[in-house]
């Protein structure tokens, strides 16, 4: 139960001018060792939260809002009536279609395996691939391939060539006795892109037509792309086309797509959470020495107390009120402090990264209200206890007597 009498005494303690200057230096040091840990996990997690909204929106670069295949994956028929039905949903703002298969890629005398991808016209209008360009450009009639994938190949756009792409035919045929189990086509690359490590060392891009006859699927696809037009409409859409969808089908929100990655994602914060709290703990230790050495100036003012008629309880609140209110001020400095630079480096990045190969020039932050919430909560609460358990241990000691 709150005591405004403690509140009151534990205010004039803080302060009031000490006896003793080194009282005043560690008092000091004690509400700056709160400080860096509350700053340092404010920075931290905006670090964090900042490359996961740049992964979210490297995601949305390549991955549909809502993706719809078949089960199993397989192929279905292209321009279907699902289709126009998605289409005529509220809150869609764009629908593409494309098919999806694995390949063989090779130039230059190498190879590899890459996933191709199939896209229609309305592609671009949905996905923005453009952007994600590092080099040449994206043309519907070439291939547009990942920087991962050119790096393994040893590839260089206008120099090397076309390239090769073998896939397992579908439908084994005969060509002078001679059984063909792949099919086969060349294709210029017009473009290079670069996402994340995942996607751009994996996948090439080409046309639906394109893809469509070396997959021998002809007017067949393996998605339908959805985009909403606000991704907080984003549960509202999918539970409308799961309504509409027939059996066979599975729909699919951008968290579902990388459950893994965001929950890796997720764990990350908590970890680092869990860090800086613990960092923060043990920063908060400096705060047992200022309450002993209170306790020990102030000894003859609670001898006092106690003669007018204070009991334990009151001495014992002055020293963990007056705790909170270190704790608070270091907490409140570190989160303003921590706050202002994360805003400051959204606003005009002036930490740089310092690589040339990043599709990222500076670090980047994103603020949120409730990791803010967390680093206050957890100062506060952490700097409480310690005071909670030095006052119940030295108040009797140090107030009982007169010395």
């Amino acid at each position: 139960m709150f005591n405004p009498v403690a509140w009151f005494i534990a205010r004039k303690y803080l302060f009031s001018k000490k006896s003793h200057s080194v009282i005043n230096l560690i008092s000091i040091i004690s509400i700056i060792a709160v400080a860096i840990p509350a700053a340092a996990m404010i920075i931290v997690l905006s670090v964090s939260n900042g490359f996961g909204d740049f992964i979210k929106r490297l995601n949305d670069t390549f991955d549909p809002n809502i993706k719809v295949e078949a089960v199993g994956g397989a192929y279905f028929e292209q321009n279907s009536p699902i289709v126009e039905q998605i289409r005529s949903l509220s809150n869609v703002a764009g629908v593409t279609q494309y098919i999806e298969g694995e390949c063989i890629i090779t130039s230059n005398g190498k190879s590899g395996f890459v996933a191709l991808r199939g896209v229609d016209s309305l592609y671009t209008e949905n996905f923005e691939i453009e952007g994600a360009v590092i080099s040449g450009r994206y043309n519907k009639f070439n291939l547009l391939m990942g920087a991962g994938v050119a790096y393994s190949l040893n590839y260089t756009l206008g120099l090397s060539g076309e390239v090769s792409l073998y896939t397992a035919s579908r439908s084994s045929s005969t060509v002078f006795g001679v059984s063909r189990h792949f099919n086969s086509d060349k294709i210029s690359v017009s473009g290079i892109f670069a996402l994340d490590i995942a996607n751009d060392s994996k996948y090439v891009i080409a046309s639906l037509g394109f893809c469509q006859n070396l997959f021998s699927s002809q007017d067949k696809v393996s998605a339908i792309a959805v985009r909403v037009d606000d991704l907080a409409n984003l549960e509202k859409v999918v539970g409308s086309i799961s309504a509409i969808l027939p059996e066979g089908f599975v729909v699919k929100d951008r968290y579902q797509q990388r459950e893994l990655d965001y929950a890796i994602v997720k764990q990350e914060n908590l970890i680092i959470i869990i860090m800086l709290i613990f960092v923060t703990l043990i920063a908060s230790l400096t705060m047992v020495g200022v309450m002993v050495m209170m306790m020990i100036e102030k000894r003859e003012q609670l001898y006092v107390i106690g003669v007018l008629g204070g009991d334990e309880g009151l001495k014992k609140n002055i020293f963990r009120y007056q705790s909170l209110m270190m704790t608070l001020i270091g907490g409140i400095v570190g989160i303003v402090i921590g706050c202002g630079f994360c805003l400051l480096q959204q606003h005009f990045g002036f930490i740089k990264i310092g690589s040339t190969t990043s599709l990222l020039d500076t670090y980047p932050m994103l603020l949120n209200g409730y990791d803010v919430l967390i680093a206050f909560v957890a100062i506060v609460v952490i700097g409480y206890v310690i005071a909670l358990i030095t006052t119940s241990a030295m108040v009797s000691k140090k107030g009982s007597k007169k010395s």
